[in-house]
Parts: C-alpha cells; structure tokens; sequence
C-alpha cells in the first residue's frame, strides 16, 4: 500500500510457510524489494513529482 499524504509504503510479502510479512518503508532514501518480480522500487522514484506539506 502506498500512503500519499507522506513517504510511507507497506509491503506484504508472503512467506513460504504461509505467514505474511509485513515492511513499512517510510525514508526517500530506501527501496521496496518485490523479491516475487525481482524488482526493487525507490522511494523516490514512487513518490518523485510529489510534494509533502
């Protein structure tokens, strides 16, 4: 999920045993890692063009 009043993203990974695991990435500087796609997304990249109050 992507917040889009500030810099936030939790991702929901499912894990082999059935769990689910939850990242909140909250700083600009750091990346969500879809690891099912192989893909990595920046923060700033997902939130590039928007400002924050």
């Amino acid at each position: 999920m992507v917040a889009q009043e500030r810099p936030q993203v939790e991702h929901h990974a499912r894990q082999s045993d059935g769990r689910w695991l939850l990242s909140d990435v909250r700083a600009l500087e750091d990346s969500v890692r879809l690891t099912a796609v192989a893909a990595e997304l920046r923060m700033a990249d997902i939130y590039q063009g928007v400002a924050f109050d």
